[in-house]
């Protein structure tokens, strides 16, 4: 198996993981950095009070990744539907979208591995 491996910065984890998968989800740099922005988020959610669901699309975190990405409402009301679109973000149990869990790395202490399996046999 081939490897490559790639020292990175932590704080850029999430950005760097999406670069890789880039190849097959075709974002723009200013999208990939919502994105990251949107997964921190739905790994930072814990419920505030009982009944609360996640909703990384909630005015709360709308405004907050609009002042850290520095997008218009416009602009990433834009990037939400083509994440929707393509599957990034999906819909739970209560109607809030949360990022699909393929597309949250899995950390191993400070180690975050992808591994992709090219199938050319099924056509």
């Amino acid at each position: 198996m081939n490897r490559y491996v790639k020292h990175i910065k932590e704080k850029n984890r999430y950005i760097e993981f999406l670069k890789v998968l880039n190849g097959n989800i075709h974002l723009t740099d200013r999208e990939i950095f919502t994105l990251a922005l949107l997964i921190q988020i739905d790994l930072d959610w814990k419920p505030l009070f009982e009944g609360d669901y996640k909703n990384v699309n909630s005015t709360d975190n709308r405004r907050s990744v609009m002042k850290e990405g520095r997008l218009s409402r416009h602009a990433l009301s834009g990037f939400i539907r083509k994440f929707r679109d393509k599957g990034i973000l999906v819909e739970n149990d209560e109607k809030g979208l949360e990022v699909d869990p393929l597309f949250i790395p899995s950390e191993t202490g400070k180690i975050i591995e992808v591994v992709f399996t090219l199938d050319y046999g099924k056509n």
